[in-house]
């Protein structure tokens, strides 16, 4: 029976509903529980959960949970990762131009867009150790300052260990001092108000590097679909070109299911010239699930790299059938 290309995808998406009930009737889970992936050319069902889990432990770094500090944390600082994908970024578009899966035009563009992301990213770090600088100053030209900042972080060891009693006990014990730090510090209110801004700032351009990756997975993409053409044109009617048909069916969807969530992030962007600590507070959760679609990106790209791996050999074997015939023709003619 010869199917249309609509037919042959309405047929897998069936499929992939009907193994779906299946594999998680098995689980004793529900069918939104489970999600399918290519892993080594072959469809296997997964609780989404568990794929979530391993994606997080990809990203996750060691240590507890805690507010990533803007210059001062070494490593784990947000001027030094960005600092990290920024290399990240640029390494990739090199090694994508030495495979040809990028043209020198589309690399320039890219590495045109790190270039003004970093330039603009070394302004807002001069000016953030400026304001930071002049806040330390102030801190440690001001008794009162000082002293409430030393009780602060004692109180804020005892909250890491659990010691509430402990803080009761510094909270009741400095009371008065607590109350003219308070004071005191709001003085400081405009210096730390700009420093807010400095960071919601890294944070915007830390969404334009993750922009550019985003851009050379797309480019990869279409790269990958030249195999896909090859494959699809090349392989007979039959079993085989069907179960390529649906395993790519399956994936296309998946790659647009991330494309729509990248929709999503993306008219979510903060106004940083507002409330900076809002603005903050909402890069603080846009980019983290912007890393995470483009590692789900990047474990697609995966599975399709073992689809092509797995077809490859059956087009291969038709091409040169065809070759031959065509040579053979020639031949007797």
């Amino acid at each position: 029976m010869d199917l249309s290309l609509d037919e042959r995808k309405k047929l897998a998406l069936q499929f992939r509903k009907e193994m779906t009930k299946k594999k998680a009737a098995e689980l004793g889970m529900n069918p939104d529980e489970v999600t399918a992936k290519v892993k080594n050319g072959q469809l296997i069902w997964v609780k989404r959960a568990d794929l979530y889990q391993q994606l997080e432990k990809q990203r996750k770094v060691a240590g507890p949970e805690k507010v990533v500090r803007a210059l001062r944390d070494g490593e784990n600082s947000l001027k030094s990762k960005i600092e990290k994908d920024i290399r990240i970024t640029r390494m990739i578009a090199d090694e994508m131009t030495k495979a040809n899966i990028i043209t020198m035009i589309e690399r320039n563009d890219i590495m045109s867009s790190i270039a003004h992301v970093q330039r603009r990213f070394s302004g807002i770090i001069t000016e953030l150790q400026t304001i930071e600088e002049s806040i330390e100053r102030a801190k440690k030209s001001d008794d009162v300052l000082k002293e409430g900042e030393e009780v602060l972080k004692e109180m804020k060891s005892a909250a890491e260990s659990g010691n509430t009693q402990m803080i009761a006990q510094l909270r009741s014990l400095h009371k008065d001092l607590l109350t003219k730090y308070e004071n005191r510090r709001k003085s400081l209110d405009p210096l730390i108000t700009s420093a807010r801004h400095c960071r919601a700032d890294m944070q915007r351009e830390y969404w334009r590097i993750y922009q550019n990756r985003w851009k050379l997975q797309g480019i990869t993409f279409k790269y990958y679909l030249k195999d896909i053409a090859t494959i699809s044109t090349n392989l007979p009617d039959g079993p085989v070109k069907d179960s390529f048909q649906e395993e790519l069916t399956l994936l296309h969807e998946d790659f647009e299911k991330l494309l729509g969530q990248h929709n999503q992030l993306s008219v979510q962007y903060p106004d940083t010239t507002a409330d900076p600590t809002a603005s903050m507070k909402a890069w603080d959760e846009i980019l983290p699930s912007m890393k995470t679609l483009i590692e789900e990106q990047d474990f697609l790209f995966e599975s399709l790299q073992s689809l092509i791996a797995k077809y490859q050999p059956y087009a291969a074997k038709t091409e040169e059938t065809a070759q031959r015939m065509v040579f053979i023709e020639q031949k007797n003619q």
